[in-house]
C-alpha cells in the first residue's frame, strides 16, 4: 500500500524589493513554503516602484534570493527600456546605433550592457565606428569603477546617459543616447 504524503498548507509570502527602492512589496505568492520561491524571477515597472507614471517606459527584473521570515527579499538582475519607447525614439533620416556588450564591474561581476544611439542626421561608417568604440571605452570606464546596483541606480536616473552623451557630441551631433538594457550576463 502507498504511503499519502500529504504536504503542509499554502500561505501567502509577500516578495519584497531590495533596500535600493525602500523594501516596497513587488507582489505575493501562494506557496507550500517561501524557500520555494528562492531563485524565481519577478518583473516590474518603474513607474510602480518610484511612484512616478512618467518613469512607465522601463521595467526592471527582479530574483528571490533571500527568505527573511514572513517575505522573501529579492535582487536586481536587468534593468530594461520597453520595445515599444525605443520604437517611439527612432526616426527617419537618422542612423541607428546598436551594440551589446560585457563588462567587469566593480564587485566582479560580469555585465552585459546595450546602449541605443542615433544621429541628428545621416553619418559615414567610419564616423559610426568611431562613436561605438568611444561607447564601449566610456562605459567599460564606467562599469569597472561602479557596482552593479550603483550602476543600474545611475542609469536610473539618467545621469550616466547625459554624461555619456556629451561627450560623445564632440565626436558628431547626437539626438539620443540611452542605455536599452544592461543586465548581468552571468545569471
Amino acid at each position: 500500500m502507498a504511503k499519502s504524503t500529504k504536504k503542509s498548507k499554502k500561505t501567502w509570502i509577500r516578495i519584497v524589493a531590495p533596500k535600493e527602492f525602500n523594501s516596497i512589496e513587488l507582489g505575493e505568492s501562494y506557496v507550500y513554503s517561501p524557500e520555494d520561491l528562492i531563485g524565481k524571477n519577478l518583473k516590474a515597472n518603474l513607474s510602480t516602484l518610484l511612484r512616478d507614471i512618467r518613469r512607465q517606459n522601463a521595467n526592471l527584473s527582479f530574483k528571490v534570493h533571500e527568505v527573511s521570515g514572513n517575505h522573501v527579499i529579492t535582487k536586481i538582475i536587468s534593468f530594461e527600456i520597453l520595445p515599444a519607447h525605443v520604437k517611439r525614439m527612432v526616426r527617419t533620416m537618422k542612423d541607428r546605433l546598436d551594440d551589446s556588450f560585457i563588462v567587469p564591474s566593480k564587485d566582479k561581476l560580469k555585465i552585459r550592457i546595450k546602449p541605443i544611439i542615433l544621429t541628428r542626421s545621416k553619418t559615414s561608417n567610419s564616423v559610426l565606428t568611431l562613436i561605438r568604440k568611444a561607447t564601449r571605452e566610456k562605459l567599460g570606464k564606467f562599469a569597472s569603477e561602479h557596482s552593479f546596483s550603483e550602476i543600474i541606480n545611475i542609469v536610473i536616473t539618467g545621469q550616466l546617459q547625459k554624461q555619456i552623451k556629451s561627450e560623445l557630441k564632440k565626436i558628431h551631433p547626437l539626438s539620443i543616447f540611452e542605455i536599452r538594457k544592461v543586465e548581468l550576463a552571468n545569471r
